[in-house]
């Protein structure tokens, strides 16, 4: 079983989830950012990143990464 794309995915996991449930209100609400979930990423180049065509990307590399490393030899 290949762990690199296990470890994709929870690296990943933090990124999905601060795109979905913060995005709302990025830019705007500095203070109300967990800090473990923006990993210091205030930046308007990663703010452009967190579209959604960006976050399905991500979504469909984690999920098909996990099923990867459990299926492939």
């Amino acid at each position: 079983m290949n762990l690199i794309p296990a470890l994709f995915l929870i690296l990943m996991l933090p990124f999905i989830v601060n795109s979905y449930y913060f995005y709302p209100f990025y830019g705007y609400y500095y203070p109300v950012y967990p800090v473990y979930f923006s990993f210091g990423f205030y930046s308007p180049m990663f703010n452009r990143m967190s579209t959604g065509f960006q976050r399905g990307a991500e979504i469909g590399a984690a999920i098909g990464g996990l099923i990867g490393s459990f299926t492939g030899k």
